[in-house]
């Protein structure tokens, strides 16, 4: 799969970024002295924040800028066009245009970056890119208030974090993509995430997940579609007027193999973000056509308080910006036909992915027909009837699932099965289950092939715990709660599974295990609630 590079190819123009970021108070300064810096670092040369502040057509170097103020009367509006030819790619030119709307209170700007090419033979790709200008802005002016992607959030400390997520994932009204970034198992990242926050400023909101957190509590609370796991990096788009939310996920895998550097993997996600976000904010873009058009205005205004007649340059002016109007027009619809086009291309995927995923059930089907099976033959039945239950299944209903899926890998013991009888009252059974099925899959043989060492990483530490804490460990009547009868010797079981942190029976539950080598199983001692801090 290629990244997508920019948002947009309507004849021989491309949208790479728009944005649109507000300043408090009187922000104009901040922003014609940062494009002024902007400009002399690319040309070497200085032009006054005067110049851009007036109606100006300026050369320098191959760079053409072109200024528009209407100022008369508040709110203040500006607009600047720069074009410079690409430096490498030849027919290729660039365009940065910048508005800017000043009132007494506030200062809105806009930035829009595109190509305009000479010809469709310009084929090389452009690369998803914010403009230096913005991080210039950002440090000149004062962002206003709830300006989104200032800092990175994170999530994972507590399980009400994951709650408060997801309230802002379904909210109606949220105008930016969430860009969840998760740590891999040994809690690295797949990209670094304040430069990410960086590059997203005013764009979207960038939620780390926090290290040690917790995969299936965040499952529990936000479901699979919006969560991330194992370095992947999940992103939630704006949600549709209907209230449904669009997820991608790409997994660390797919990152580390497509976009091996960082800057690579940093641009990647940046096209990926600004291809949701570029029209919304295109659309909130301050046009040098709205300014030319105040200015006229204020020009009439100005002759009809001197009772001084149009000339025909006025006319002309008036006749040509709506012209310009009109084929902006003419642009912004060919743009939304060309994002109507891409919805009904991705459902038609969806649609192509749910036939195929139909067609291997049925053909999996005839193969165990054929094979003159049934689920009652293959004991399948009983994962059947827990899978389309609607309630969870309890902690002896997930001792007894794994002893049918995995006969002589995991054994459990009679205080194992008497501890799971007890616990009634837990209700997160299916997380149970799956961490006992990570155990006997994923733990038990890098367990037996690596050690410990390498086979913890297939949980985090709020899943898993190699031994117990040193309260425990110095004493006698607290170990012996911990220590269990295998083949007539009492075996001490400090490594335990661990399901919730809370002292909340319905939520939280223990499982004490050992590996048995020479068998090359899993063996439980316990399987229940919180082990009290006192002997038994």
């Amino acid at each position: 799969m290629k990244p997508r590079h920019a948002d947009f190819d309507v004849g021989n123009v491309m949208l790479v970024y728009a944005n649109c970021l507000e300043l408090e108070g009187d922000g104009y300064h901040a922003v014609v002295s940062s494009l002024s810096g902007w400009l002399k670092r690319k040309t070497n040369r200085t032009i006054s924040i005067s110049e851009l502040s007036g109606n100006n057509k300026i050369s320098i170097d191959g760079f053409w800028v072109t200024t528009v103020s209407a100022s008369a009367e508040s709110p203040r509006l500006y607009a600047i066009t720069i074009k410079h030819p690409d430096s490498e790619v030849r027919g290729r030119q660039w365009v940065l245009e910048v508005g800017i709307n000043v009132s007494s209170d506030k200062t809105k700007v806009s930035i829009v970056l595109r190509t305009d090419e000479i010809s469709s033979l310009v084929s090389s790709e452009i690369s998803a890119t914010r403009p230096v200008l913005v991080r210039y802005i950002s440090e000149n002016g004062k962002l206003a208030a709830g300006t989104i992607g200032v800092s990175t959030s994170s999530v994972g400390e507590s399980f009400d974090t994951y709650r408060a997520l997801l309230y802002d994932i379904e909210r109606g009204d949220r105008q930016y993509p969430i860009v969840l970034v998760s740590p891999d198992t040994k809690s690295q990242y797949p990209i670094d995430v304040n430069r990410l926050q960086e590059l997203l400023l005013g764009l979207a909101q960038v939620v780390k997940v926090e290290e040690d957190f917790n995969s299936y509590e965040m499952e529990e609370v936000l479901g699979r579609r919006f969560s991330a796991w194992d370095g992947a990096i999940n992103i939630l788009h704006i949600p549709f007027r209907n209230g449904h939310v669009r997820s991608k996920l790409f997994k660390s895998k797919y990152l580390e193999d497509e976009f091996p550097s960082q800057s690579r993997r940093l641009g990647f996600i940046l096209s990926s973000i600004t291809h949701n976000t570029n029209i919304p904010n295109v659309r909130k873009q301050i046009r040098s056509e709205s300014v030319r058009a105040k200015l006229i205005k204020e020009r009439f205004q100005s002759q009809a308080d001197k009772n001084e007649p149009a000339s025909a340059d006025d006319v002309s002016e008036l006749l040509q910006l709506a012209a310009d109007q009109e084929a902006h027009f003419r642009s912004d619809l060919e743009r939304l036909e060309l994002e109507k086009l891409e919805v009904e291309e991705e459902r038609d995927g969806l649609d192509q992915k749910l036939s195929r995923a139909r067609w291997s059930l049925e053909g999996l089907t005839r193969q165990l027909q054929e094979a003159g099976g049934d689920a009652n033959n293959l004991d399948v039945q009983a994962f059947m009837d827990v899978a389309c239950r609607a309630d969870e299944p309890s902690p002896r209903e997930c001792l007894d699932l794994m002893l049918l899926a995995y006969p002589g890998k995991i054994d459990f013991l009679e205080s194992a099965l008497d501890s799971s009888d007890k616990s009634t009252s837990f209700k997160r059974g299916r997380i149970l289950l799956n961490m006992l099925n990570k155990l006997v899959v994923d733990y038990l043989p890098l367990y037996l092939h690596s050690g410990d060492n390498k086979a913890r990483y297939v949980f985090t530490n709020k899943q898993y715990a190699a031994n117990e804490s040193e309260t425990v460990e110095n004493n006698d009547a607290m170990k012996r709660s911990r220590t269990f009868s295998y083949k007539s010797e009492d075996r001490y079981m400090a490594q335990h599974l661990k399901v919730g942190v809370a002292d909340d029976a319905q939520r939280t539950i223990r499982v004490h295990f050992f590996v048995d080598t020479f068998e090359e199983k899993i063996v439980v001692g316990y399987c229940g609630e919180h082990l009290p801090l006192i002997g038994r």
